[in-house]
């Protein structure tokens, strides 16, 4: 299984998936960007591969009603493969109880640049508290260190946290 959850994702991630035979292939769409507003060559490109993406999804999750209705009229999605949580992305615990989960043999996989604003550090963070609970959970981390960038992460922080061991660097 997979689950995308922003544009990029959504679509390379899905269509990489599909052609590698995963079945289930969820994509979150929190918001349509800049690619659905106005037009140009580019952005017509980019709607072209998101339907793409979004077509080979097994399902697709809308947050809020704008969204999910243009997805369904511009025929981005099928009617059958599309939902709307309309009360945002929590879970209601008084509906789901929380249950203890083991997180032995997970691996968490961030494919991203390796940014402080594409969320290293959130990930980082998530390792380390998963970790004291489930030291054989596994965080990996695939993307470049984007060293044009303000937010970039220095190579040096990369590299304490995997000798910490929270991360491996792919």
């Amino acid at each position: 299984m997979v689950f995308h959850y922003t544009i990029k994702p959504n679509v390379y991630g899905t269509i990489a998936a599909a052609a590698a035979g995963v079945k289930a292939r969820i994509s979150m769409v929190a918001g349509l960007g800049y690619v659905f507003s106005g037009k140009g060559v580019s952005k017509a490109l980019g709607r072209g591969l998101y339907k793409i993406g979004l077509r080979l999804s097994s399902c697709v999750i809308t947050l809020n009603a704008y969204n999910h209705d243009l997805l369904l009229r511009n025929r981005y999605v099928k009617k059958d493969n599309i939902v709307l949580f309309e009360g945002g992305e929590g879970v209601n615990l008084s509906k789901y109880a929380f249950e203890e989960n083991s997180f032995e043999n997970h691996c968490f996989l961030m494919v991203a640049r390796v940014l402080y604003d594409k969320g290293y550090k959130e990930f980082v963070d998530a390792a380390r508290i998963v970790r004291m609970s489930y030291p054989d959970a596994r965080f990996e981390l695939l993307g470049p260190i984007d060293d044009s960038s303000p937010m970039r992460v220095p190579y040096s922080v990369v590299e304490k946290d995997v000798s910490d061991g929270y991360i491996t660097y792919l």
